[in-house]
């Protein structure tokens, strides 16, 4: 492009003076003249347009680009002006160079020759049309500061050392209204900083690619375009997944709620190892010992945070490329995933991560036998993919994140299925995941497995580098989550705290982010309705209702999204799995134990899949036996929630059944007509009372939680397991009235039977009578 040319498309403007870099004062001072660019300063969120003071010399031919504030307003020049090329005084250092080209240059010449050969070949053309930036030109976004301090040294890291000369030699007579003094005394880092500093960011990239482009680096020009249509192509992947990943869902299937992700999110704990087992808290007993893992076993599950699941400098040492983030149903698993991709999107964390693709595997489980080729794949999901060349890249690394992938890691055959690399042919999606999971396919992209610890165990170990085990809230964020929750309302947001403090049990359950999800729903509307202090009495059985009908929601949505039209035949309903599930815990808690082998598990028919997977209400974790050997265990998300099951087990079979299964008498098989309430509960409280297990207040919870049960309000709450909701009024008097005799006849035993009262009277049941009222 000639002068003329350049100058009938826009006005050039003088862009002014460059700093000295070797640091001299200038002929005549000014505070404002200069402007330094230092890197651990700068706010590299924020777009830094720098101004420049003005050129000791003339300038016709630099110009402003738009929103680039000069700092001086530049002199017009005529359109049919000719363009001037200035003359720089004779430098002091030399001004013979070597170049080489990517095409190859001519070993055997001396550098001067060469220089002087290129020279004669190629005239360099004085109007410099590199400076011009078109009027309405807008920068992109993805632009920034932040993105050229990266992206020109690694640039000119690229060039050798004769090459690198050159540049900065070029650099510094072809632009005097940028740089005053030679810059080959600067190393790369400096003359990176000087080109953003001097040079706004579209001109740094125009004499950038001209500069290659003289020199016939042809290559390196060419990596430079591709990174920057690159770095566009993540800028957009960016802002998706901000709106996709920007609210988090709480709650079950049927009445989800949807709250401002930032505003709400709680910090998670998190442990790095495999032998995370069952919580072992308990309001009662404390820790239950048989459950206590060893020391050795401890001592591989340390803290973990999501900001550094891939720290670069174990990603280099240990080479980190699966990590299999696991954790129970609603312990936060998909929660950590979203803080884990905004913090990559508001390039807070892990920015060595050029692009990443999250999966649902909701979305993939019904179509693992369809052929298609992965990229199509990314292409449906995520549109903007389809600008990129190619998938794999250099100095650019890729992540790809399956969320949950409860019901699609059970249809993954790991040791049956075939090598397969080629990823822009077609073959069955099952194959494709496999293989990308075992690191033929992309091998060094990143890839994150979010699932149960049921579903991790199907991954061949020799393919994990690393596992993390979501454990749900500390101590003190479990008060933090209701802080959050109710951000605006700090009044009600205190009165949870307090409610928490005042029940144990219930504090020790809010480990569990969906636990606390449920304690929300069930006790708000009582804080609301009761003023402070005036509340009624606190009950667990209510809440332990509420997490069971949850979890009863989330496994029918799992069951229907893999076998959709399809009755399942093993268990033909939920009743079925909750009565068998039930069993077990009323047989383990009989026999003092809260967890089991996975054969015991078939002896009780309880079968894994609906019972983890499914349900999540048990877990399965690995127990190192000894030190060479490790066991596979099998429990309730907490002792707790075995008792539940347990007293669930036999109001259900005294309710459909009329079965007292807690009378062992010999004149329990004779007895004629139906069991009284009254009966049930005096059963129950002599065996609490004359229990002789060796943990202490072994069947105060199964007793507190079964006497609750006995309430039409909760009994409502799971209409679906029960034939009829509720019972007789006089009934529920005679059950009172038989506990109350108890309190006389075991008096040691009278607080527990206290809240056993308390449990007959759920807050739900007293607030929805206040509204009738």
């Amino acid at each position: 492009m000639d002068s003329e040319m350049v100058a009938q498309q826009g006005v050039l403007r003088p862009e002014g003076r460059g700093a000295s870099v070797h640091g001299t004062e200038p002929e005549e001072e000014d505070d404002d003249e200069y402007m330094s660019l230092d890197r651990e300063s700068l706010d590299l969120d924020f777009k830094c347009d720098i101004s420049r003071a003005a050129s000791p010399a003339p300038s016709y031919l630099s110009m402003a680009s738009d929103g680039m504030d000069t700092g001086e307003s530049g002199i017009e020049t005529d359109a049919s002006q000719p363009g001037i090329e200035l003359e720089r005084p004779n430098s002091s250092v030399s001004s013979i160079y070597s170049l080489e080209s990517d095409e190859g240059a001519d070993d055997d010449l001396k550098p001067e020759l060469a220089l002087e050969r290129r020279s004669k070949n190629q005239k360099i053309s004085a109007a410099k049309p590199e400076l011009y930036i078109h009027p309405d030109y807008k920068r992109h976004p993805a632009l920034t500061v932040k993105f050229m301090l990266k992206l020109l040294p690694q640039l000119l890291k690229q060039l050798n050392e004769a090459q690198l000369r050159f540049f900065k030699k070029y650099l510094w007579e072809r632009y005097p209204e940028f740089f005053r003094d030679p810059l080959d005394v600067l190393d790369i880092l400096d003359v990176s900083d000087k080109m953003v500093e001097c040079c706004d960011l579209e001109r740094a990239i125009n004499i950038t690619r001209h500069i290659l482009l003289y020199m016939q680096a042809n290559r390196i020009a060419h990596y430079m375009d591709q990174h920057l249509h690159r770095n566009e192509v993540r800028y957009a992947l960016k802002q998706e997944l901000k709106a996709k990943y920007g609210k988090m869902y709480e709650g079950g299937v049927e009445n989800v709620t949807t709250v401002d992700f930032e505003s709400a999110y709680t910090e998670l704990f998190m442990t790095e190892g495999r032998f995370a087992g069952a919580n072992l808290q308990h309001e009662l007993r404390g820790e239950v010992e048989k459950l206590r893992l060893e020391a050795r076993s401890l001592n591989k599950m340390k803290p973990k945070k999501i900001d550094n699941l891939y720290d670069p400098k174990e990603v280099e040492d240990r080479y980190t490329r699966l990590v299999i983030l696991r954790g129970i149903t609603g312990i936060g698993k998909t929660t950590a995933m979203q803080r884990f991709i905004l913090d990559w999107c508001n390039d807070k964390t892990h920015e060595e991560i050029f692009f990443i693709f999250p999966l649902s595997g909701r979305d993939l489980i019904g179509r693992l036998d369809e052929e298609i080729t992965w990229r199509e794949l990314l292409a449906e999901f995520y549109p903007s993919s389809t600008q990129l060349a190619k998938l794999e890249f250099d100095d650019c690394r890729v992540m790809y994140i399956f969320d949950d992938t409860d019901e699609m890691m059970q249809e993954l055959d790991f040791v049956h299925t075939f090598c397969f690399v080629d990823q822009d042919t077609k073959i069955k999606l099952r194959k494709m995941i496999i293989n990308l999971v075992r690191g033929n396919l992309q091998c060094h992209a990143f890839v994150m497995m979010i699932t149960p610890p049921i579903a991790s165990c199907r991954i061949p170990n020799d393919k994990i580098h690393q596992v993390c085990e979501i454990r749900g809230f500390s101590d003190e964020d479990r008060y933090n989550y209701f802080r959050n929750r109710y951000r605006t309302e700090p009044a009600i947001a205190e009165r949870f705290v307090t409610y928490l403090k005042a029940n144990p049990m219930v504090f020790i359950m809010c480990y569990h982010p969906l636990f606390c999800w449920v304690l929300s729903q069930a006790m708000e509307k009582v804080f609301r309705k009761f003023p402070p202090g005036k509340e009624p009495p606190s009950t667990l059985t209510e809440v332990y209702c509420h997490l069971l009908k949850v979890c009863l929601n989330k496994r029918e949505d799992k069951r229907r999204v893999q076998e959709p039209g399809v009755k399942d035949k093993s268990w033909e309903d939920e009743k079925t799995m909750v009565m068998k599930l039930g069993k077990w815990a009323f047989t383990m808690l009989e026999k003092e134990d809260f967890e089991a082998e996975t054969a015991k598990w078939k002896d009780e028919e309880c079968h894994g899949k609906e019972a983890i997977l499914r349900s999540g209400i048990c877990t399965e974790y690995w127990r190192q036996a000894f030190i060479l050997y490790n066991e596979k265990w099998r429990a309730f998300i907490n002792p707790s929630v075995q008792e539940f099951m347990a007293a669930l087990y036999i109001m259900l079979n005294f309710k459909n059944h009329s079965k007292n299964l807690l009378d062992t008498s010999k004149m329990s098989m004779i007895k004629i007509g139906s069991v009284s309430l009254a009966e049930l509960y005096k059963c129950a409280v002599d065996r609490m009372a004359n229990s002789k297990a060796e943990l202490p207040c072994h069947w105060d919870l199964f007793t507190r939680f079964l006497v609750g049960l006995g309430s039409e309000y909760n009994q409502r709450t799971l209409d679906r397991l029960f034939n009829n909701v509720g019972f007789k009024a006089s009934h529920v008097e005679d059950a009172a009235k038989a506990i109350k005799k108890k309190m006389k006849e075991y008096p040691d035993h009278q607080q527990g039977l206290e809240k056993c009262l308390q449990e007959l009277h759920p807050a739900g049941q007293k607030c929805d009578s206040s509204k009738k009222k």
